[in-house]
Parts: C-alpha cells; structure tokens; sequence
C-alpha cells in the first residue's frame, strides 16, 4: 500500500518533550500503514535516543535515524531523503498536534490537488499557561491560490511546520534546507512557495508551537559560539533572500511585500544579536564589514517602524556610527539598561 504520508521530525535533547510529540502522531484517524513517522536524531547527548527506541518497540510505523551532530536543516534534509510519502509534514520534537487532523489535512490537499496546504497554530508559552490561537495568514481560507499570490496573503513568522506539502516539491523541485544555518525555514519558504501552484489555507487551529528555553532558536544561556552562528546565519539568510526576490519574476508589489515581511524582520534580528550579546567587536566588525560590502545594503526601516528600530537600523548601516557605538562604550550602556538579550 502506498504511503499518504511522511512526518519528519529533527530531534536534539528533546528527553522532556519526544512522548508528548509522538503520542500525538499516533493518536490520529487514518493507519499507521499509510504514514511513517520519520525521526532523525541529531547525536543528542541525553536520553533522547533511548527514548526513541523504547518507543520503536510499539510504534511500528516509526523509524528512528541516529546521526552526528549535524543541525536541524541536515536532519531534516536527511528526513526528505528517505522520506516515501505522497505528502510530506514536519514537526519539532517538542512540539505536538491536534489529534486526529490527519485525515482531514490529507483529504483536502488531494481533493483540491494542493501543493501545500496551510493551517494555524497555538504558541504554548509554559506547562502551566493557556496556549494563544495564532494564525501567520491574512487572505481567504479555503481559497486555492498560487504561489505569488500566496505570498502576499503570509504574515508573521515562517515556520515549515505549519503545513503538509506534495512531495514533488523536494523530489522533483529539488528544495532543501540551506546547510549550516539556523533561520533555515525563512531561506526556504519563500523560494518553495512562489515554486507552488495550488496553495489553500484552513482556519483550523492544530499544531502546537511550545516554548522551549533549549531550543536552538530559542536559547539565550551565554554561549558566544551559538550567538555568532545565529547572527552570521541572519545575515547569509538575508543575502540569499534579496537575490531571490530581485532576481525572480514576481510583481513589484509582491517584492516589497517580501522586504517587509522577510528582509526587514531578519535584518531586525541580525542587528538585535549583534548587538545585544556579548559578541566581541573583532566579529561584529566582520560582520558589518561583509554586510555594507553587500547588494542588499542598506536595509531600510518602514515609515511605521518604532524609534528602536530605526535607531538600530541608522548604526548597523553607518560605519562611523558603528564604530561610535562600540568605542565610546554606548552598546554596553544602552544594553545594560534595555537588559542582556
């Protein structure tokens, strides 16, 4: 029997959170025999792995994968790699979904030949707090658009994990997750969406966005090693995202759209890295030296945008006010009294 779907789930130290996430993979209403749960352990060092092969034992539609530490986008590209589903999903594994949505998801996206299918989200801020209804699309639902279009309908945050997509997007378009990177779901989406030519969004409200202080995005314990990878990944993401959006055919109206809603919020986060951690000044001059050097320099602010920002914006794109804000000791001033990020 074909199978509908393969879910691809990176995992790294994720001990607390793996059950929960799997359990509500197996809760759901169609057969195990028609979807495979794909989880690609990224060389955790607690019992993460154990956990997982404890959990094999019963779940016989999982396969379990153990790999070198390697990051997410490699996880989840090996994922894609093995992945024989008509349909493909992700999942963070410390995340979790609705039971039983799995058929509906699967009957709409073949039903409506989609390319993607969309669907909302909850943020779970803590184990004890209600989670927040969130949504990142602000067109119609249950309308079929195509990728274009589709992109001018998205706002917020871009996240892979909120949709199921056709497989031939990654076997026969080729898409990947860009290697060595984190902010790996912005390079990609963009790019994958405007390949598509059927995209729908549903108002139903299924995955579980939990907040986890370990996560890689989400990590702020002082490690300058982690921070400096974080900040040069906004700044690649930033350059491959301009050439994408100038160099493609989309309407002007679409462009300035993606500048709003993926240049300038990965630009935002460059800067607010940069330059609210303890990165020291030999590396942030790297990085504004690369960064004035590029095509996409400068990034501006929009007319709405709060006085924080623009200031930001004004000493990331000013050598003399960069080297100002660091010589005159004003970085470790403001940011002692805005608080350490």
């Amino acid at each position: 029997m074909d199978l509908k779907l393969s879910i691809i789930i990176p995992a790294f130290n994720v001990s607390q959170y793996i059950v929960k996430c799997l359990n509500s993979l197996t809760n759901q209403d169609i057969l195990p025999s028609l979807y495979e749960i794909i989880v690609i352990d990224d060389g955790s060092t607690d019992d993460t792995l154990n956990i997982l092969c404890d959990l094999k034992e019963r779940i016989s539609n999982l396969i379990v994968i153990n790999q070198y530490n390697s990051g997410q986008s490699e996880a989840r590209n090996r994922g894609l790699d093995l992945a024989k589903g008509k349909y493909i999903m992700f999942i963070d594994s410390d995340d979790y979904i609705t039971e039983n949505c799995l058929n509906r998801l699967l009957t709409l996206a073949s039903d409506n030949n989609l390319d993607a299918l969309q669907f909302n989200y909850y943020y779970v801020p803590g184990s004890n707090q209600n989670p927040i209804a969130l949504t990142n699309f602000k067109g119609l639902y249950y309308f079929v658009y195509n990728g274009e279009n589709y992109l001018k309908c998205h706002c917020g945050i871009w996240s892979s994990c909120l949709y199921i997509y056709k497989s031939t997007l990654f076997v026969t378009k080729k898409h990947r997750f860009l290697k060595g990177i984190t902010s790996e779901d912005i390079e990609l989406l963009p790019r994958l969406f405007f390949s598509c030519q059927r995209i729908m969004a549903i108002k139903d409200t299924l995955y579980f966005y939990v907040f986890n202080p370990k996560s890689t995005s989400k990590n702020r314990e002082p490690n300058i090693k982690r921070m400096l990878q974080r900040t040069k990944s906004q700044f690649i993401v930033l350059e491959n995202s301009f050439d994408f959006i100038e160099n493609s055919s989309m309407e002007l109206s679409t462009k300035e759209h993606l500048i709003k809603e993926v240049i300038q919020p990965t630009f935002s986060a460059g800067c607010t890295m940069l330059f609210r951690s303890d990165i020291p000044f030999s590396e942030a001059w790297k990085i504004h030296s690369y960064y004035i050097r590029t095509k996409y320099f400068p990034v501006r602010t929009s007319p709405d945008s709060a006085l924080r920002l623009t200031i930001m914006y004004s000493i990331m794109n000013s050598t003399s006010y960069f080297l100002l804000f660091y010589c005159l000791g004003i970085k470790y001033l403001y940011f002692k009294i805005q608080g350490s990020y």
